[in-house]
């Protein structure tokens, strides 16, 4: 099994992707709000580190919606899931998003069906 995570800022494609996933058999999708380090640091009223003031204007200045999506998959679904996004997003251009997968060791609650 293996955990695939899309972060993205591109909420306008969001529901593609989501379509896609379900139209390709990949279900069990959660999707959470998320925002960046900085950001975090900078609601909070605290200074932000010397080396943030630099990248401020580089890293979601304009303190965009980010989303986070999660889904479990086994093995044989994981480059269907990658396909998808890449079908929807071009993640070659800049901010865009960015997904990753991480191996699962232990899953309980998964339903087959």
């Amino acid at each position: 099994m293996q955990l695939l995570i899309y972060i993205t800022k591109q909420l306008e494609k969001l529901p593609a992707v989501l379509s896609g996933f379900m139209e390709e058999g990949v279900k069990g999708a959660t999707v959470v709000d998320s925002q960046g380090a900085l950001r975090t640091i900078l609601a909070d009223g605290e200074e932000a580190p010397p080396i943030f003031g630099s990248l401020r204007k580089f890293l979601n200045p304009r303190g965009e919606e980010e989303k986070m999506v999660f889904v479990v998959l086994p093995e044989e679904q994981v480059e269907t899931a990658k396909n998808v996004i890449r079908r929807n997003v071009d993640l070659t251009l800049p901010d865009t998003g960015i997904f990753f997968t991480v191996p699962v060791t232990d899953v309980e609650g998964l339903t087959k069906g």
